[in-house]
């Protein structure tokens, strides 16, 4: 049995027990109804958890002449709320928390029945991995930590890691309920002895087996799935509150999805996210995303940077949240942990790796036509800059009300020692076309072209051809 408080102050504690949760339990007071803490605690449930009952408590508190009326109310609420996720047909059973005969029977065989009727899919067959709740001395048996097992199995005298201290020990003892016990494995609530550890060094953490948990982490690549509750837009570039396990940090998330072709990017490279992301490409193209907006429930990928280090594994579940938000639904997104760096410089070195593409837009203006298909244009650089990243861009000019509206050219080189540049024209201009450009006060000429989020120097940082 885990308690999760509802408290918002302490939420944080509820997002490090969701990893060892079956079933949950949410409990309501009957006479209030479902609270913003409590509401996030049934989305937590719906992301975590695959069997929920909800107990709607303080029934006492409602004069006898009116529970039945009363419960039936609040069932019917709840039902309504339920009805939009995955618990449509979860059991709602009112009690008193303070008087055994009101409820606790029926809930007994609700809890009896879930129970018995549940298949629990359990990871036996991964490396050992423990979420460690208590750690204590006691004598004759050296340090002892109790949890729950997540995945894999773990015998005696098995070797395991403890990443909080960086230490590795070996199991010297191990009991389930004050049984002991020769192996435990995924599921079972265990209490692990590990002679000459400090006690105090241990707060709430994972334990693994060697070498499966990565600590000191700074950076990642995670998956992300926004909530549907959770009405804000996501936005790039902002600072959420991550938590991985037992431990939560704030980190700046830069959204992502996967390449489109150049033609289709550069009308919309950040209209939102495409069709779910399950597998990241390190050395793929991809396109940046401002935002995911209130209703835009699809998922793609972010780089999260971390405030503060972080340990976790790969695949292993996160939740994003906005605990400063007033709005009543703080749990933003949830993804998966998919690759991450230690290095302290990843700026430099992991961020450099990633081909992460931004739509940029130029526009200056035709000075003069210089020859049948060479324009002078002007707008685009400054007398001391290096026109190195523009030269071979491609360049449109649109002219209004001409047959043939569309010109496309390239940039040629500079104009001289000015801040002009010399544009070659695909075809030659017709005598209509030049007749426009020579009649008007301002032809508009336009650059459109994709840059590398994170990588340095102009010339590698601009491209408008994945071919």
């Amino acid at each position: 049995m885990v308690d999760c408080p509802g408290h918002a102050s302490l939420f944080r504690t509820v997002l490090g027990g969701y990893q060892i949760m079956d079933i949950m339990l949410l409990v309501v007071d009957i006479n209030k109804g479902l609270q913003e803490q409590g509401a996030e605690c049934l989305i937590l449930a719906s992301i975590t958890s695959r069997h929920l009952i909800v107990l709607l408590n303080k029934l006492d508190l409602v004069p006898v002449e009116q529970r039945a009326q009363k419960v039936s109310k609040m069932q019917s609420l709840m039902k309504g709320a339920l009805n939009k996720m995955k618990f449509s047909s979860c059991p709602v059973v009112a009690v008193s928390a303070i008087l055994p005969s009101i409820g606790m029977k029926e809930l007994k065989d609700v809890l009896l029945e879930t129970v018995e009727g549940v298949s629990f899919v359990r990871e036996t067959e991964s490396p050992f991995l423990m979420a460690v709740d208590h750690c204590f001395s006691k004598k004759g048996q050296g340090t002892i930590l109790t949890g729950t097992i997540l995945q894999g199995k773990l015998k005696l005298n098995d070797t395991i890691d403890i990443p909080s201290t960086g230490e590795t020990w070996k199991v010297k003892g191990m009991e389930s309920f004050h049984v002991a016990l020769q192996e435990a494995a995924a599921g079972d609530r265990v209490g692990i002895s590990v002679p000459g550890l400090n006690p105090l060094l241990v707060e709430r953490t994972i334990i693994g087996a060697p070498k499966l948990i990565h600590t000191s982490l700074t950076a990642a690549i995670i998956s992300l799935k926004k909530i549907p509750f959770f009405k804000q837009s996501i936005h790039s570039k902002k600072e959420y509150h991550l938590s991985i396990g037992y431990n939560t940090t704030t980190a700046k998330v830069t959204l992502f999805r996967r390449h489109q072709r150049l033609e289709d990017s550069l009308v919309s490279v950040e209209n939102g996210c495409g069709d779910a992301e399950t597998v990241f490409d390190p050395n793929g193209e991809h396109s940046f995303v401002s935002e995911i907006q209130g209703q835009d429930l699809s998922s793609c990928f972010a780089v999260a940077e971390f405030k503060s280090p972080m340990m976790g594994i790969p695949h292993q579940l996160l939740i994003g949240s906005d605990l400063q938000s007033k709005v009543d639904c703080r749990l933003a997104f949830n993804g998966r942990l998919l690759t991450f760096t230690k290095d302290k410089n990843y700026e430099d070195t992991f961020l450099q790796g990633l081909k992460i593409s931004q739509k940029k837009t130029k526009e200056g203006t035709v000075e003069r036509i210089q020859g049948a298909n060479s324009l002078i244009v002007k707008g685009f650089c400054k007398k001391e800059s290096n026109v190195e990243h523009l030269l071979n861009l491609t360049v449109h000019i649109q002219l209004d009300k001409v047959q043939d509206s569309l010109l496309k050219g390239r940039i040629l080189s500079r104009f001289g020692q000015t801040t002009k540049l010399r544009v070659e024209l695909d075809e030659p201009l017709t005598s209509e076309q030049a007749a426009y450009i020579k009649g008007s006060n301002k032809t508009t000429v336009t650059i459109e072209y994709l840059t590398y989020l994170f990588r340095k120097g102009q010339r590698k940082n601009i491209y408008q051809n994945l071919d």
